[in-house]
């Protein structure tokens, strides 16, 4: 179920507001394993391996969206999202938990802005910002990994708690060359500007018997040459 309202306020600055209700039904869950759910998988690189699946589990989503969008125009455009949302599902034991997915909320703001240098040659300039509500993680169960010498998460507080909000400003400079056939754009573009490093995972280490940290990666500059017919 979605009720939207659009509103273009002269050609080049539009505004867009929507709410939604997602139901969802039929999910596979299994019966000896109340807490998990398919609605989860993509969670980690690999899928879930798990058999006799029953296709009984439910799931929900809700939320409100704002996107404010100023097109090219003048040399310069920007566009602002935000989403502020609910994931919910229910497993085996049909008790309402968090999606593994369930970041709560996720603000988007990018922009940028061009000039002509003389004939097709364009000098550009953009940069992009994101903050959304940390990832939801399965707490590892430090004393049973030890014993089983395995990584062991605890199931009952699945997706409960998240990590610290994601964060990220990536910004770009380059120059664009239009041709007759082609386009030639040259481009340095400076990947997490602030180097702030966002986690992505804890993991049990069974040899040190202690739980290390992944991050997400932090500030990394590239060169672009791109060709475009």
């Amino acid at each position: 179920f979605i009720a939207g309202y659009d509103f273009l306020s002269n050609k080049n600055l539009r505004l867009k507001l929507e709410t939604y209700y997602q139901q969802l039904y039929r999910v596979p869950i299994k019966e000896s394993f109340p807490e998990f759910s398919m609605i989860n998988s993509g969670d980690f690189f690999a899928l879930p391996r798990e058999s006799n699946l029953l296709n009984e589990g439910k799931g929900k989503n809700y939320g409100l969206e704002l996107t404010l969008e100023k097109f090219l125009s003048d040399g310069y455009y920007f566009l602002f999202t935000s989403s502020i949302f609910n994931s919910k599902y229910a497993g085996y034991d049909n008790i309402w938990r968090n999606t593994a997915f369930n970041g709560n909320y996720v603000l988007n703001l990018l922009g940028g802005y061009e000039f002509r240098l003389g004939g097709k040659t364009m000098f550009t300039l953009d940069s992009k910002t994101v903050l959304a509500g940390g990832k939801r993680y399965l707490p590892i169960d430090v004393e049973a990994s030890i014993t089983e010498n395995k990584d062991v998460r605890d199931w009952e507080q699945a997706y409960e708690e998240k990590y610290e909000p994601y964060f990220r400003t990536d910004f770009r400079i380059g120059l664009k060359m239009n041709g007759k056939k082609f386009s030639q754009e040259f481009g340095v573009d400076i990947q997490n500007l602030t180097n702030y490093k966002s986690l992505f995972t804890e993991s049990y280490d069974v040899s040190n018997q202690e739980v290390y940290k992944t991050y997400q990666r932090g500030f990394f500059p590239m060169f672009l040459y791109r060709i475009q017919f």
